[in-house]
């Protein structure tokens, strides 16, 4: 009974007892909400939680200019393979997040390390970029027009790492197949497949990218 008014539990047909049971009930249900977002304070008392920090363990944290702070760089945005002043082939890996840094200061995002800038790119590898495998300047150049024969060695990047890519065959469907797949994992091993980035036109023409 409320202000001489039947609660809804009474127009029910249910007794002051029960009732009693069923608001206990509802209320032990808020407290416990409310307790799922609440920690103790030093004193023991229950304060609401505002706001969450998430820590999370990385081996390549880049740290920001002039903070404490350090941020995740992601995935791999891009590899340049280069020749040095000496001749020599290397390679040299790029993050998303040195990316986004190089478009916010108006730099080229395929870039040389400081340390070679006087040696040559000799070419860069993302996802999915198109590549014959396995041919030479000489067999590529006599049968480029001949479409039929150079998609037999045409690849794509699927995944690259440090001294580590990975192609599968433009046509595969599925991951599973290992005979569809190209891994160069060393630069004498880059040489030997003599890797040509390729683009493919809107008429299905292979071209040099």
């Amino acid at each position: 009974m409320e202000n001489g008014n039947l609660s809804y539990t009474q127009k029910k047909g249910v007794t002051d007892e029960e009732e009693l049971v069923i608001t206990n009930q509802i209320n032990s249900l808020k407290n416990d909400s409310q307790q799922l977002y609440t920690l103790k304070n030093k004193n023991g008392e229950r304060v609401p939680i505002k706001k969450v920090r998430v820590r999370e363990e990385m081996s390549n944290a880049q740290k920001l200019k002039e903070t404490n702070q350090y941020v995740n760089p992601r995935n791999n945005h891009h590899i340049v393979v280069y020749e040095d002043g000496k001749g020599q082939l290397k390679e040299t890996i790029v993050t998303f997040w040195e990316v986004v840094e190089r478009r916010k200061q108006n730099q080229d995002i395929y870039q040389l390390p400081e340390a070679d800038k006087n040696g040559k790119i000799i070419n860069t590898l993302q996802e999915n970029d198109m590549f014959v495998l396995g041919l030479n300047d000489e067999e590529f150049n006599d049968n480029k027009i001949d479409y039929k024969y150079v998609i037999q060695y045409l690849y794509r990047v699927q995944k690259i790492s440090a001294g580590d890519y990975s192609f599968r065959h433009h046509l595969a469907s599925t991951l599973g197949n290992k005979d569809e797949e190209v891994r160069i994992a060393s630069l004498k091993k880059w040489t030997e497949m003599n890797p040509i980035k390729v683009n493919l036109t809107e008429t299905g023409s292979i071209i040099l990218a």
